[in-house]
């Protein structure tokens, strides 16, 4: 519930109001799903509106009423479960599988910059049952600034129903060190598979339109080296693995039903390794539904129905290999805007790898890191917060 401009005494009343719906609300929910209730933690934010923030792609995506001065953080907002009513053509997913009823500053950012450039809709999903708005200002601008940002909880059993999926969440529960991680690998091609749409890692920035590719995967740290117009000659880059930070498929694609096969039928419990899902496992199925020998750039299988990929370079998402990061976007040392443009003139996002790299720190100095430069404009409302959120 949103308030806005009511005397004291209503506004508490109408708090703790909805307070009670969305803790009954939860609780019926975690016993139907059976999720664990998070505790719901109230205090009382505001954020002051200077002026609303209008995107130049969407212009009518904004939520903000002129009228309003205030946005009122201090609310849990109940998620709806996602399933296919939900669903609709360019939507991308964002998992966040973590258990936490909101968003970090990066993750805020990674969401605002795709609002603002992909052309998509963003379906953000979270395995709490809530958003508490109250976690995160950059959050709470986000939920109530874009019209097409939206936020779900998901069943993740029914979610793998009628795939190949279907009861490894047995596995997954029992895994100590890689379970999350997991869900995420194996959710985010489960989504896409029955619903169609692109893929995102929350901690991308998106900077350039994204309907451009469909039923693509890009390689990782492949090293490739475009031509002055961006491009690149077929096969001529080679690479190790697929990255599953990015990817598009239609909704019945071959490959996605393909890699949860793979993954449900190898899974181990007992076996403490990050790759038994993820980048690694994204190219060994490619490998053996293509027949491929090596991992290039290229078109498979052209023009067939629920099979057709474009394996692109991996300059087209990754303006910098996993191992460079640190020096590239977090160099320390003074860059010109100018070196910047350089850097990322041939992609369409940037991927800042935080589960290595996120313990870099963010200068709010547009020379010293990528997110400093970038974020003013890419995601200019959660950046205003990155002082004590990013």
């Amino acid at each position: 519930m949103r308030l806005f401009g009511e005397n004291v005494f209503g506004k508490k009343l109408l708090l703790l109001i909805s307070s009670l719906v969305t803790v009954a609300s939860t609780l019926h929910r975690a016993f139907v799903y059976n999720i664990p209730v998070v505790s719901q933690v109230s205090t009382q934010n505001k954020y002051q509106l200077t002026k609303p923030f209008v995107s130049s792609n969407f212009v009518n995506n904004t939520k903000n009423d002129s009228a309003r001065t205030t946005l009122d953080c201090d609310v849990n907002i109940s998620l709806p479960v996602f399933d296919h009513s939900h669903s609709e053509k360019f939507q991308v997913f964002f998992l966040e599988t973590s258990g936490r009823p909101y968003l970090m500053g990066r993750q805020a950012c990674s969401i605002e910059s795709t609002a603002i450039k992909s052309g998509l809709i963003s379906k953000v999903i979270l395995r709490s049952l809530y958003l508490d708005l109250s976690k995160s200002m950059s959050l709470c601008h986000l939920y109530h600034s874009y019209k097409n940002v939206q936020f779900y909880t998901i069943n993740y059993e029914e979610l793998f129903r009628n795939t190949p999926a279907e009861n490894i969440t047995q596995k997954l529960n029992k895994v100590v060190d890689f379970g999350i991680t997991h869900y995420s690998d194996i959710g985010r091609l489960a989504l896409v598979y029955k619903y169609g749409g692109y893929y995102l890692d929350l901690d991308i920035i998106v900077t350039k339109n994204l309907r451009v590719f469909t039923n693509f995967f890009v390689i990782e740290s492949g090293k490739a080296k475009p031509d002055k117009n961006c491009g690149i000659a077929k096969g001529t880059q080679r690479g190790r693995w697929l990255s599953n930070g990015q990817f598009h498929f239609d909704a019945g694609h071959q490959y996605p039903w393909k890699f949860m096969e793979h993954v449900n039928q190898s899974y181990g419990v007992n076996i403490s390794d990050r790759h038994q899902a993820g980048p690694k496992v994204a190219w060994e199925v490619a490998k053996n539904m293509y027949g491929l020998k090596n991992l290039t750039n290229q078109v498979v299988e052209a023009g067939k129905a629920n099979r057709h990929m474009t394996i692109l370079p991996d300059f087209s998402f990754l303006p910098s290999e996993f191992s460079s990061i640190g020096n590239k976007l977090y160099p320390g040392t003074a860059r010109t805007p100018q070196e910047w443009d350089a850097l990322f003139k041939c992609s369409y996002t940037v991927h800042f790898y935080s589960n290595t790299w996120g313990h870099k720190a963010v200068s709010g100095d547009p020379k010293l890191d990528a997110y400093s430069y970038l974020g003013p404009t890419h995601c200019p409302n959660s950046f205003k917060f990155w002082k004590q959120e990013f």
